[in-house]
């Protein structure tokens, strides 16, 4: 186990199995976003922070759960989503992330109203 360090209040403790757990994801979506952006060319670039990379992968992973959870409406599969999140960090590299919250109510409320759009028909596997 490791120490976690506050960085608000400068106190340390022992991290927990769930903070280890979701560390080792963070990490490995960064990176996974970071090698596809370097391949194909396209955001997140250095000037997008981990955390604004993983806050975003988040985002939109919660948002479509939650806007398909309250329509019983099944969610696109991982490998779709993974591409949803490239597209909106390529929005969050190029607009920045002032309009990303209403952007993707727009699209989870597009999605669970009338389906996939075209554009998001993709899968992105790592």
């Amino acid at each position: 186990m490791g120490v976690v360090i506050d960085l608000a209040t400068g106190e340390r403790h022992v991290s927990t199995p769930r903070e280890e757990k979701l560390a080792r994801l963070k990490r490995k979506r960064v990176a996974f976003f970071r090698r596809v952006a370097a391949e194909s060319g396209t955001g997140p670039t250095i000037l997008t922070s981990d955390d604004v990379v993983f806050d975003i992968y988040q985002n939109v992973f919660r948002s479509f759960a939650d806007g398909c959870k309250r329509v019983g409406k099944t969610m696109p599969n991982r490998w779709t989503m993974n591409f949803i999140v490239l597209k909106f960090l390529e929005v969050n590299e190029v607009v920045g992330g002032e309009i990303i919250d209403s952007l993707l109510d727009c699209e989870v409320r597009w999605y669970v109203e009338s389906g996939l759009r075209t554009m998001y028909d993709c899968e992105l596997r790592p």
